[in-house]
């Protein structure tokens, strides 16, 4: 509750004008909004329940008809309200963070909080591995003032407010997840922002592209997951006759569940030298292609004789006309 001054003058026909509150040098409520809190014919006012919002310069004015020493009518009197208050985010923060891979990363997240918070006071989660983020030689954690914009009663004012700022120095498809800031700024006061690393780039190289088992008209290759880089990637997989040179293409959605594929490639020609490739895909480009893999299908096997087991048929005729 806000009682403004008592009037000290004549003639004592005091009229009290009500209140605005100002945040800096914007007003964001005027008289008229605060109807309903007003009593005893506008000199008192009554917040029902106080938030970060209540927080401002607060002027009520006073006028009997005749001009001060001023000289003005109307005579002002102002006390400034401070709220305790737990960390705003900046409106405008993206949960979305986005980044180049193999390059540094910056973010800045802005934050109003009363009393400001310390350093020690702030905290970065990984939320995907539960770790918190400390100071190291690939990861730097910083607190600076700043100035930042929020809306309050429908105006837009600008606030004494706090950055805190994270660096990653070469971006790697590890870091990427889900993050949270947390901010505690007194015994009962805290408040946490959730976010996001994420990139868009065309996929990384497949690796470990090799030969499992080598048949007469099949065989079995393996290879290992790139980073998907942040899109839905399928595996290309084409090979090629030398001999005929006839060309042939396989295609293997990632269902991001596997790091490690491996596939049968059947209908091949025995004893016969093929080229192996393998690339990636996404809607953003391809991946580069990694060595050349190179397999030799084995020979066909020839068939058993039979010439054998008709001369033991014969000979055991004969033992049988002997008998």
């Amino acid at each position: 509750m806000f009682t403004c001054y008592a009037a000290d003058g004549f003639p004592t026909n005091y009229t009290y004008h009500g209140w605005n509150q100002y945040i800096g040098n914007t007003l964001v409520r005027a008289y008229t909004d605060f109807t309903g809190m007003l009593s005893e014919s506008n000199r008192k006012i009554t917040i029902p329940k106080v938030t970060f919002k209540d927080t401002g310069r607060y002027y009520c004015d006073v006028e009997n008809g005749m001009k001060g020493r001023q000289p003005a009518i109307y005579q002002r009197e102002s006390s400034y309200f401070d709220v305790r208050a737990s960390a705003k985010f900046d409106p405008k923060e993206e949960a979305r963070k986005p980044g180049e891979l193999h390059k540094n990363l910056t973010i800045n997240i802005k934050f109003y909080s009363n009393p400001p918070a310390l350093i020690m006071d702030i905290k970065w989660i990984n939320k995907t591995s539960e770790n918190s983020l400390t100071n190291s030689d690939s990861i730097s954690l910083k607190l600076t003032t700043t100035t930042m914009q929020t809306v309050v009663y429908g105006k837009i004012v600008t606030l004494t407010g706090q950055s805190a700022i994270l660096t990653i120095a070469s971006l790697n498809s590890f870091h990427l997840g889900h993050y949270q800031l947390q901010v505690k700024n007194g015994e009962d006061l805290y408040s946490s922002f959730d976010f996001q690393f994420i990139t868009s780039a065309p996929p990384e190289i497949p690796s470990e592209f090799s030969l499992v088992e080598n048949g007469t008209k099949s065989v079995k290759i393996t290879w290992k997951r790139g980073f998907n880089g942040g899109h839905a990637q399928t595996f290309v997989i084409r090979y090629t006759n030398t001999g005929t040179l006839e060309t042939k293409e396989i295609t293997i959605e990632d269902t991001n569940q596997n790091s490690n594929y491996t596939i049968e490639i059947d209908e091949l020609k025995p004893s016969t030298t093929y080229h192996f490739w393998i690339y990636s895909t996404n809607e953003k480009g391809n991946s580069t292609v990694p060595d050349t893999l190179i397999v030799q299908t084995l020979k066909k096997p020839k068939p058993e004789s039979q010439s054998g087991t008709l001369e033991l048929l014969q000979v055991g005729l004969r033992e049988h006309w002997y008998l």
